[in-house]
């Protein structure tokens, strides 16, 4: 046993060195011409197969002919409503427009009688045409009748205007069905119904349409409703009524017009009567030509699984080493998303699969470039935005500015005005600057000395500052009002409310891949629930129209987003409360992000 799986171990790693031209070799043997041998055989054994295939499909195509000119005899029975319709006469006979007795008895002798005369005597096949009217007033004749005289008064929901009926009535005494066609009649304008047409064929139509097939004593015509009920039968194969119920059965739940069935020894041949709303089966009984048949279906059945179960095993082996490429290429195809856009490095020979590798990474490399417009796009809506928010100055801030200086007027000299004055001025020049998005920190600390000036000369002695920078760092690129916004929160929730010194710290330093500004004040700290809430809105968890109307939030956030578009998504702001008191803010900005965007 171990040998036998040492052996065929040893058959599949030689087949999986076989080179792809052996391999298609082998499949073309295997796959095409081993198969087209075999069926070959099989099919010259069993030449009489195709002889019973060749005569049930002629029976169908004569069938078909015959249910075609049938067809034709029920379009003419049908084309008499034209005729009915669009006749003035009869339309006003049966409107009411004829008041009086004498009137209407002139106009059905005149016109009415002998047209419906002319069109029975047209056509050979109908038995009778009737008149069934709704209006009250009209007379009644031995063809035009009250309504109630309807045999079947549930024709009268399916009917609609140019929409005829055909009912097809079984007899109880076993004979051939009767066929009758009803259509509504309808005045000039569609609409009132004013009566309905009964258009009644001679049970010899049905039997003509069976006489064209050739009756014979093989052969019996069993006609079905839409649930498969019967509706009428012949009797001339023999069969009994089990029998006949059986093939019924089997032939009803078939899909093909046509088909044999060993047992019973039946060929059946069906067909759509659409216009009866039935299925005509033909059916033909003969045990001669069905013998021995069953033996053989069962063989080329056995010889048709086997060979099935033969050609997968060897399609599989086949087409598993030549579907290896597509692997890899779709378990790369698997790890690529929005964060990894690697292009496919894999084999890619000069066939299909080489093009699908290639147009895979044609398709990296133009989603990439869409990517960074996307990008360049929401840079420019950031600072789009960024600007409508530098245009809102704060008023109280103004105010302020503007209440000092009025004090210290009062109470100083002209050297305070003047220092305050020149801060002020300086501050609003580099606020109102817009021109250009993106500044240097040093320009931005120098800004933010002009803004702290202000904020002493209002403080006085109760604030202190102290800047340390590491060397050449000024020249570092950044967006404008990234530090402004960050001291404002410092001064004006932290330092001014407390009663004792306030100490603003900024720390500026160069950790090598990244800058870090640390902005601390020696204030009270943020509350816990709501440093909690500001972490959640610089981490995209909550919504930052929630945090409008409420002091600093909005800040926060628009610096978070706008180092992030600048610089890149490493780039972030932290905020968080120092242990012995007070709160720092801590910006991260990347430098390779920086550089190019400066670029």
């Amino acid at each position: 046993m171990e040998g036998r799986i040492g052996l065929i171990e040893t058959m599949i790693e030689k087949a999986k060195s076989i080179g792809i031209a052996k391999k298609m070799i082998i499949g073309y043997l295997f796959v095409i011409v081993m198969p087209i041998l075999i069926f070959g055989w099989i099919l010259y054994s069993q030449f009489y197969q195709s002889v019973t295939d060749d005569y049930v499909e002629s029976r169908q195509q004569l069938l078909e002919q015959a249910h075609t000119n049938f067809q034709v005899n029920l379009a003419q029975a049908e084309s008499t409503y034209e005729l009915v319709q669009f006749n003035t006469n009869i339309v006003e006979y049966l409107s009411g427009i004829y008041r009086t007795e004498s009137e209407q008895v002139y106009a059905y002798l005149k016109y009415i009688n002998p047209l419906l005369a002319y069109m029975k005597l047209g056509n050979p096949y109908i038995e009778h045409i009737n008149l069934y009217i709704l209006q009250s007033g009209v007379m009644a004749t031995h063809n035009i009748l009250r309504i109630e005289a309807l045999p079947d008064r549930s024709v009268e929901a399916l009917l609609s205007a140019g929409k005829g009926v055909w009912k097809l009535e079984k007899d109880p005494a076993g004979s051939m069905p009767n066929m009758i066609y009803y259509q509504a009649i309808y005045n000039k304008g569609y609409s009132k119904r004013l009566g309905i047409l009964e258009v009644s064929l001679k049970k010899d139509t049905l039997q003509q349409f069976f006489d064209a097939l050739g009756v014979n004593e093989g052969a019996e015509f069993v006609l079905t409703g839409n649930r498969s009920e019967m509706i009428y039968h012949t009797s001339l194969t023999g069969l009994t009524d089990d029998e006949l119920a059986d093939v019924m059965e089997r032939a009803a739940s078939g899909n093909s017009r046509y088909f044999n069935l060993a047992q019973p020894n039946v060929i059946v041949n069906s067909i759509r009567i659409e216009g009866l709303g039935v299925q005509l089966y033909w059916l033909a009984k003969d045990p001669k030509f069905f013998s021995g048949l069953s033996q053989k279906q069962y063989t080329l059945i056995a010889l048709i699984v086997v060979l099935l179960v033969i050609l997968s095993w060897i399609y599989y082996m086949v087409a598993s080493s030549l579907t290896k490429r597509v692997l890899h290429l779709a378990r790369h195809m698997r790890k690529v998303d929005s964060d990894n856009l690697t292009l496919y490095t894999g084999r890619q020979d000069r066939d299909e699969i080489g093009m699908l590798a290639g147009s895979f990474n044609a398709l990296l490399e133009r989603i990439n470039e869409l990517v960074n417009n996307v990008h360049r796009a929401e840079l420019h809506r950031k600072e789009a935005a960024y600007l409508v928010l530098q245009a809102q100055i704060k008023p109280h801030f103004l105010y302020n500015t503007l209440e000092s200086i009025r004090m210290m007027a009062e109470i100083k000299g002209d050297t305070d005005i003047s220092e305050i004055c020149y801060a002020f001025g300086k501050f609003m020049r580099y606020s109102l600057s817009s021109h250009n998005m993106e500044t240097s920190l040093g320009e931005e600390l120098e800004n933010i000395e002009h803004f702290i000036k202000i904020h002493k000369l209002r403080l006085g002695d109760r604030f202190a500052v102290d800047v340390e920078t590491d060397p050449g760092i000024e020249s570092f690129r950044c967006p404008r009002f990234i530090l402004q916004p960050i001291v404002e929160n410092a001064v004006v929730h932290g330092i001014s409310k407390i009663r004792g010194q306030g100490l603003l710290t900024i720390r500026i330093r160069d950790r090598g891949e990244a800058v870090e500004v640390a902005v601390s004040d020696n204030g009270r700290g943020v509350p816990e629930a709501r440093l909690a809430t500001i972490h959640a809105m610089l981490q995209n968890k909550t919504d930052i129209r929630d945090f409008q109307s409420e002091s600093g939030g909005h800040g926060l956030y628009n610096i978070n987003q706008r180092i992030k578009t600048y610089y890149g998504g490493d780039s972030e702001l932290q905020i968080y409360n120092e242990t012995g008191g007070g709160t720092t803010c801590l910006l991260k900005l990347a430098k390779g992000d920086a550089s190019i965007c400066s670029a």
